[in-house]
């Protein structure tokens, strides 16, 4: 890595929330595999979902807390 740049876990002095649960829903499978790979690289722990209804599920079967909801803004279903 060259020098002066930082990292990409470099959090700049930001809390570091890596370990924390996170809940994508995504209906592009690219752009959900997209978020999924760069979240988890962060140390985020991810929750994938295709559709509203699958978040739904994966939200309430879940053991433990959500710590961020991550969603499309427009959806087919």
């Amino acid at each position: 890595m060259s020098e002066g740049r930082p990292s990409v876990f470099d959090h700049g002095g930001l809390p570091d929330f890596s370990g924390r649960r996170v809940l994508v829903v995504e209906d592009e499978a690219t752009v959900l595999k997209l978020a999924e790979k760069t979240l988890n690289d962060l140390g985020y722990r991810v929750l994938p979902a295709n559709t509203p209804a699958e978040a739904l599920q994966l939200a309430e079967t879940h053991a433990g807390d959500i710590f961020l909801l991550i969603t499309d803004v427009v959806m087919p279903e």
